[in-house]
């Protein structure tokens, strides 16, 4: 998806995510390597943008340019979060289905069959999240350590994150469905948000 080259603007997401201010002071930003309240270095930020933009197609490199936006903007260790982030969302070799589905089942006891609907182990997952209950007292996950875990592929890893996943903003759905290598952000619309995110940064 090339960038913008007339006057006309990119119509405004219907739906705003809500990231710290880009103007907050050096001192404020968070260190991304701590256990900090939802913030844009964790999975749930990601899990939101990729929600919205199912909502609103057209607004997706828009939201992916905010979301790169405030993690070089709000965080501490942002280059690093930032690969972290494109490797989870461009993996170059995805996990395969039948460890994911193994991964699925032992974290919630719950059977997911790898049947060609590729959105059934995902659901399974979020299914399950629901099932088993809150995990409100596990610490949020980091777009570095799923990215991590995805391309170490650790069985244990794995079943540490999905037990861990929330429901909130589906994030146990895309977790399955980006260690699946199934973003729904096409590679052109990935470049054309860090571009966007790189020339809006002062």
């Amino acid at each position: 998806e090339p960038l913008a080259q007339t006057t006309e603007k990119e119509p405004t997401p219907r739906s705003r995510l809500f990231f710290p201010p880009p103007s907050a002071p050096e001192k404020n930003k968070l260190n991304c390597l701590q256990r900090e309240p939802t913030h844009s270095c964790h999975l749930l930020a990601l899990a939101s943008t990729l929600s919205l933009s199912t909502k609103d197609p057209v607004a997706t490199t828009s939201l992916l340019a905010n979301f790169f936006q405030s993690i070089a903007q709000g965080t501490q260790n942002s280059e690093e979060v930032i690969c972290a982030a494109i490797r989870i969302l461009d993996p170059v070799t995805p996990v395969p289905p039948e460890v994911l589905a193994a991964v699925v089942k032992e974290a919630f006891g719950f059977a997911a069959t790898v049947a060609k609907d590729e959105d059934a182990l995902a659901e399974a997952a979020l299914e399950g999240r629901r099932t088993v209950g809150s995990t409100k007292r596990s610490p949020r996950l980091l777009l570095t350590e799923v990215a991590r875990a995805a391309e170490e592929r650790d069985a244990a890893q794995l079943v540490g994150l999905v037990t861990a996943s929330r429901a909130e903003a589906g994030e146990s759905y895309w977790l399955i469905r980006l260690l699946q290598g199934r973003s729904g952000i096409a590679r052109d619309t990935l470049h054309s948000a860090i571009a966007r995110a790189l020339i809006s940064v002062q």
